[in-house]
């Protein structure tokens, strides 16, 4: 109920709240794939309505919470566990921020 919790703040705009839930929820959640992969895109969100500190602080952290979900790999006896979260979907996550990353860097320096 946590992760879809958190999942509907996020699709509710309501970040602050999800992102609190989240850091007190924590401790409770370190080997669900699904904890890790939501709020891998719950800080994406929270990263593209705060970009002045994107790059330094939230992205660093979103690429954490899915290599950690990645990292945990496959545990379907987790109640409510989403097929994907913890391979293909966390994988994609990953290859689209880097290649977001870069791109962003090879722009910053295409402007110096």
């Amino acid at each position: 109920m946590v992760v879809r919790l958190l999942y509907v703040l996020k699709r509710a705009g309501q970040l602050e709240t999800a992102i609190q839930l989240a850091e007190r929820e924590m401790p409770h959640w370190q080997q669900s794939p699904d904890f890790f992969f939501v709020l891998g895109d719950l800080l994406l969100d929270w990263a593209m309505a705060h970009p002045a500190q994107a790059e330094q602080e939230f992205l660093p952290l979103v690429e954490s919470a899915w290599s950690t979900s990645l990292a945990l790999g496959e545990q379907p006896q987790l109640e409510g566990s989403v097929q994907g979260r913890d391979s293909f979907l966390a994988a994609h996550n990953l290859a689209v921020l880097h290649e977001q990353m870069a791109q962003a860097l090879r722009e910053g320096q295409a402007q110096i």
